[in-house]
């Protein structure tokens, strides 16, 4: 069930809007807005680089396989860009 005209607590909201993900990679956007009057403060694109057609073979016959498991990079990094997009944007 979804309340109909309910006045927001918070001044501020972070939207993700996920444009789709293609075969070698997939793209994403976070936005700050003003709730109130839905003007834009801060984005954040993200583009992600999903591999070749050569890493995403190879990847096949890894025990990790394609996926995550393999990634070479912090797993917390998606959060701490969108924590540093709303920290930025709502320091003053």
């Amino acid at each position: 069930m979804t309340e109909e005209n309910v006045i927001p607590k918070s001044r501020y909201k972070l939207r993700k809007n996920n444009f789709g993900e293609k075969e070698t990679y997939s793209h994403s956007q976070y936005l700050v807005e003003v709730s109130a009057t839905g003007e834009i403060l801060a984005t954040d694109t993200q583009l992600t680089y999903n591999g070749g057609l050569a890493e995403r073979f190879l990847a096949m016959f890894s025990d990790a396989r394609g996926g995550n498991v393999a990634w070479c990079h912090n797993r917390n990094y998606p959060e701490m860009r969108k924590e540093s997009l709303v920290n930025s944007t709502l320091k003053h």
